[in-house]
């Protein structure tokens, strides 16, 4: 659209001045106006607009494979041009060259320049144009900036100006002359913007497309909503609407805007691959920002058929997609997008962990752990595959085997904090407390912001059936760094202080503390477990646990 305004608005430069404007040193090219020698070659700023220049040393190869050398001075005038040619008078000769020729642009480039010198938009708009034609938009941004706060300036080089900071990404200077363009609007229609082939709608678009861009989806949105009003058949702005819906979490509308976008660019492959951008980033959301009620509209809205119409071209896709429609429960619909993503990538081990994770979810676990072996098989170093399936081993009761995958995993990267974590687990859950507690004495001390092995260990301390394992006194100093790192905000870890504070014998502190667990609860199946142990506390009795029997903190 830009460069289609460009030409629109005639901002290209003529050949004439083109050639006679563009870098070599200032003092190679001299102007023709005043025609006399100038007192200073660093200065010929005297320039007007005559098709005749005068250069310095340069060669032009020619069409016709000749090479015309032109000395110190010689006059060169421009003729005429049509297609890729320009034509020349030189030394009295009609010659034609190439449009591009590198000589003539850096030529017109140093011309260009020096008449920039002059502060005023007569003589840096040529400048501007140039560098605009020649996609150098940082540049151009602080040339158009320099017009455009002059009075003399119009509003197509405010338009100039916003479109060489939205070229390089500048969303915030972008706006500063959008606006500027918009104090305009009350007193002037599409028909009498002074900008040939730019509508109000456009500037809407760039404006909301800015708003997008610096993190504002609301202010985004309305611009976007006018622009779609008066213009609703453009895709670019139905694109944005996509993303802006998306930011807002307003995923039907934007499902909307995509069924749109699909009827208006099916035979418009570019605009398809736009598309298919904003669907991933759509799966992303679904994946990582969605709650449970936003979830359950997701797996009734058009998304399922969306995401199976489209063949990841990337394994990173195909892990999006297979993830959000697990995530949405719609794992017959995972499952085909799994098996299409497959064929995409036969030789991708990650798809074959995904086939694994998707048979998890679904409760295969024994499918599940024999696509992890493979997976192993093939990379004995995947980390979450032996993660994955000391997570099955660990459901069916098969300690010893999610010991060694855990410990696998430690030894493949030491700084894993939860592969140790989970090993204490194991430890504990096969009776070997001494070890267990060794274990999480070590990770408290090495990472010591990381609240789950505090409450481990303080759960041991206080609840482990043999004495010599507990210590009541070392339970509370644990339990109570486990609730300074959560903000006393969870019940789970409130629960083990109080039972700390019991086995320590402080029973009226265990009782307020079980109290402000309940009060925390978000979860009705723990009430009874933890109104259980408020009554020992109130009898004074300290609560004991097996870790070897049932399910263990």
């Amino acid at each position: 659209m830009f460069r289609t305004c460009l030409r629109q608005l005639s901002l290209v430069a003529p050949l004439g001045l083109l050639l006679t404007t563009l870098c070599l040193t200032p003092d190679q090219y001299l102007p023709i106006a005043n025609a006399e020698e100038p007192k200073s070659s660093h200065n010929p700023v005297a320039v007007d607009n005559s098709r005749q220049f005068l250069v310095r040393d340069v060669d032009l190869n020619l069409k016709s494979d000749r090479k015309l050398k032109l000395m110190a001075g010689t006059s060169v005038e421009v003729t005429g041009q049509d297609d890729d040619l320009i034509h020349l008078q030189v030394l009295g000769e009609d010659v034609s060259i190439s449009a591009d020729h590198v000589a003539l642009k850096k030529i017109a480039e140093s011309q260009l320049r020096i008449r920039a010198l002059v502060p005023s938009p007569q003589n840096m708009r040529p400048w501007g144009r140039f560098l605009l034609e020649e996609n150098r938009y940082r540049e151009a941004v602080e040339i158009w900036r320099k017009i455009a706060d002059r009075s003399e300036s119009d509003p197509q080089d405010l338009y100039l100006w916003a479109m060489s900071c939205i070229e390089t990404q500048q969303w915030e200077s972008a706006l500063k002359p959008l606006d500027r363009l918009f104090d305009l609007k009350p007193t002037l229609n599409d028909d009498e913007l002074p900008l040939t082939g730019v509508s109000w709608s456009h500037l809407h678009s760039l404006q909301g497309m800015c708003h997008l861009r610096n993190g504002r989806p609301k202010l985004a949105l309305r611009d976007l909503l006018a622009a779609s009003r008066t213009q609703p058949d453009i895709l670019s702005n139905r694109l944005l609407l996509f993303e802006t819906f998306l930011s807002l979490n307003r995923f039907e509308e934007a499902l909307e805007q995509e069924r749109q976008i699909t009827i208006l660019s099916e035979n418009d492959p570019a605009l398809m691959q736009q598309l298919d951008q904003q669907v991933w980033t759509l799966c992303g959301l679904i994946i990582n920002q969605l709650n449970s009620s936003q979830r359950t509209l997701m797996e009734n809205s058009q998304f399922p058929l969306l995401l199976s119409s489209r063949t990841p071209s990337t394994f990173k896709q195909a892990e999006l997609g297979v993830r959000a429609l697990g995530s949405l429960h719609l794992y017959e619909a995972s499952n085909e997008f799994l098996g299409k993503a497959r064929k995409q990538f036969p030789e991708s081990v990650e798809l074959l962990f995904l086939d694994g994770v998707s048979a998890a979810i679904q409760g295969e676990f024994s499918r599940a752990s024999g696509i992890f072996d493979e997976v192993i098989k093939q990379f004995p170093e995947h980390q979450n595959a032996y993660k994955n399936r000391a997570s099955i081993h660990y459901q069916n009761g098969e300690f010893e085997k999610s010991a060694r995958d855990y410990l696998m995993i430690a030894n493949l990267n030491p700084e894993n904090i939860d592969a140790w974590y989970s090993l204490s687990l194991c430890q504990l859950k096969m009776g070997q407390v001494g070890e267990a507690i060794t274990l999480l004495e070590m990770i408290t001390e090495t990472h010591p912001t990381y609240y789950r092995p505090w409450n481990l260990l303080a759960w041991t301390y206080a609840t482990y059936p043999e004495e010599s394992s507990r210590n009541g006194n070392a339970a509370v100093l644990c339990a109570l760094r486990a609730n300074e790192l959560s903000n006393f905000n969870e019940a789970d870890f409130l629960d083990t202080l109080a039972a700390a504070y019991a086995e320590a014998g402080q029973f009226d502190q265990a009782i307020s503390t079980q109290i402000d667990a309940i009060d925390k609860l978000r979860t009705t199946p723990q009430w009874s477990e933890f109104l259980s142990r408020l009554e020992m506390y109130r009898q004074n009795e300290p609560f004991r646990e097996d870790p070897r029997h049932g399910d263990y903190r």
